[in-house]
């Protein structure tokens, strides 16, 4: 290569790095997932509440009633309740936006998050579609590199968006066809999701106890609540179910 092409090689990379550096930024917003709009747009101080929500949650706003949400905005004089709440939202995705919080200077005066117990199960934790991954990148990567590498790094691998492998959930007996009879489904589902004995190494433990670090070093009260679970339809189904789930609920408390 003779040294007048290289020197045209060269000033095109440069010329393509400066435009990617300036229109990068451009595409990345467009890719900007609600969720990091909803955390950037807050400004919560000690007169607030911040909810976050999971299914159980989107599915009570999607009724013609109040939610538990609302009702609290109501009954609480003096402080105003502001809501995250998105299907399948778990502990990872929970970090990811009271870290974000938290370093844009957000100080609520409480924090309130659900504890679904089906989320320690390997059946929630290697779902391709609970990850969230683009969610929480965007949730903590906030450099000038992001904004303007991001999109053709993430369609030439460069992020994982994928950080789960999809044959071995698909191996999963959750992953099933839905050609079952209801009752043998939700059998299959209430063992997948709630008869793994919960360890204190799970990973979205150690996502909770980051959390309460959080709270605690910034003066935050949290509230966790577990969410409902039927265990009466659960004995039905699967031999064991209540005690299992009331062993896994202790490990969590």
């Amino acid at each position: 290569m003779g040294r007048g092409v290289f020197r045209k090689f060269v000033g095109a990379i440069v010329v393509i790095a400066i435009a990617q550096w300036f229109i990068g930024p451009i595409a990345t917003s467009w890719h900007r997932p609600e969720v990091e709009e909803k955390v950037a747009s807050l400004d919560l101080d000690g007169d607030d509440i911040l909810f976050l929500g999971d299914s159980t949650l989107v599915d009570w706003e999607q009724r013609d009633e109040p939610s538990t949400p609302e009702l609290l905005d109501e009954l609480l004089e003096g402080y105003s309740v502001h809501t995250i709440a998105h299907a399948a939202y778990a502990a990872p995705m929970f970090r990811a936006i009271v870290e974000r919080m938290i370093r844009d200077g957000q100080r609520p005066a409480y924090i309130v998050l659900p504890i679904n117990v089906r989320t320690f199960s390997d059946a929630w934790q290697m779902n391709p579609a609970y990850q969230f991954a683009k969610e929480r990148m965007y949730l903590a990567e906030r450099s000038a590199m992001f904004d303007a590498t991001f999109v053709p790094l993430a369609v030439f691998g460069g992020y994982d968006l994928s950080p789960v492998d999809e044959r071995a959930y698909l191996a999963l007996p959750v992953a099933f066809d839905d050609s079952l009879e209801p009752d043998q489904r939700y059998k299959v589902l209430a063992n997948a999701y709630y008869m793994d004995d919960l360890e204190k190494g799970n990973p979205y433990l150690a996502d909770l106890r980051a959390i309460q670090e959080l709270c605690d070093a910034n003066n935050i009260k949290l509230v966790a609540y577990i969410t409902p679970i039927s265990l009466r339809a659960g004995d039905d189904a699967v031999d064991g179910f209540s005690e299992r789930v009331r062993a896994n609920a202790a490990v969590v408390e």
